[in-house]
């Protein structure tokens, strides 16, 4: 009888052992609800500077903040993701010197040379807020890392962003477009114009 004991405790201990080393394998499920604090993080705070790129038809999908810092100048970060450096620039001067570069400028915004862009970098100066709103939206939504914006193209952009909300089928069109109006950004229109464009 000792020994049915043993065995029945024995044979329970092993599936328990096998429970947990099956537990231990398995990968950790992940939270999609942002924590608390997550919309302190400068990204989804008001934008500070805008980033145009001046010699090349992308988009910086990131902001100054998240740019990888160049010790040896504090006006001057490197966009991993676009493989360009970015300067901030608040004066005229500094940007007729980096005029045909190919780098990415960050404009603080409520500079006056924010109002002296030429018109083909205004269209960029839109793809950006386009992007960052779009980040900010799509973060509200359910936070999770790999939905975050990661091309430099603004076709693609633009298509990850409507493929994300094709996706939502939840999210009623007319709520997400009263999100970005929120912002002051009519995205209705600017679909409308980069249709014209494509």
């Amino acid at each position: 009888m000792k020994i049915d004991t043993f065995l029945e405790a024995w044979e329970q201990d092993e599936k328990t052992k096998e429970q947990q080393r099956y537990k231990r394998s398995r990968p950790a499920a992940r939270s999609t609800k942002m924590p608390k604090s997550f919309f302190k993080h400068p990204v989804y705070q008001d934008l500070k500077e805008v980033i145009i790129p001046l010699n090349s038809q992308i988009v910086v999908p990131r902001r100054w903040e998240e740019l990888e810092i160049d010790f040896s100048q504090k006006d001057k970060r490197y966009c991993k993701l676009c493989h360009l450096d970015v300067y901030r620039v608040s004066n005229s001067y500094r940007y007729k010197e980096l005029v045909g570069k190919n780098v990415a400028i960050a404009i603080p915004i409520g500079t006056p040379l924010l109002k002296m862009l030429r018109v083909e970098d205004i269209l960029k100066f839109e793809y950006y807020r386009f992007v960052q709103i779009s980040r900010r939206v799509i973060q509200e939504a359910g936070y999770r890392q790999e939905d975050d914006l990661d091309g430099c193209e603004p076709s693609q952009i633009v298509e990850m962003v409507l493929d994300y909300f094709r996706k939502k089928e939840w999210i009623d069109k007319m709520v997400w477009f009263d999100r970005y109006r929120e912002f002051g950004f009519e995205l209705e229109t600017f679909l409308v114009d980069i249709d014209k464009s494509l």
